[in-house]
């Protein structure tokens, strides 16, 4: 134990990433960005998966930052198993992410997975079969003006 009472980096969590590994992967791994969320992807030979999620205290207040932790958590157990092992990875939320959709997330997720090269499987779709909250609203907005005004 350290003087803070947190275990040292020897006994941690398998699967997690100490500051200092996350530094690696900053400096070495591949970068890629989508409109929510930023990844930092490095191949290595540890023949198994590790992440870090960052969400910075800029993103908001306590009650915001640790919902879009929570989330975010969630989404990447869910598509973890997607991803092969012997990736370190390092998933940074930006300002937007903390007003977006669960689906919206996911999907930022399944994007940068395939951009980075990590995974090529198909995400599955959001509610309904949509792929987001939004692509939702914007087909009921095209229906809606579809329709002849006398039949409103």
């Amino acid at each position: 134990m350290n003087s803070c009472g947190a275990a040292r980096s020897s006994s941690r969590e398998p699967g997690r990433l100490s500051s200092t590994e996350i530094r690696t992967v900053r400096r070495h791994g591949r970068t890629r960005r989508a409109r929510l969320l930023r990844l930092y992807a490095l191949r290595t030979t540890r023949g198994q998966t590790r992440l870090a999620l960052t969400v910075s205290g800029r993103l908001g207040k306590a009650v915001v930052r640790n919902r879009l932790r929570r989330r975010l958590r969630e989404l990447v157990r869910l598509t973890l198993p997607a991803v092969p092992d012997s990736w370190d990875l390092l998933l940074i939320a930006h300002r937007e992410a903390t007003t977006a959709s669960f689906w919206d997330l996911q999907a930022d997720i399944h994007r940068l997975w395939r951009r980075a090269g990590i995974s090529s499987e198909r995400p599955p779709l959001g509610p309904q079969g949509l792929p987001s909250l939004r692509a939702r609203a914007a087909q009921w907005y095209a229906r809606r003006s579809q329709q002849a005004p006398e039949s409103r």
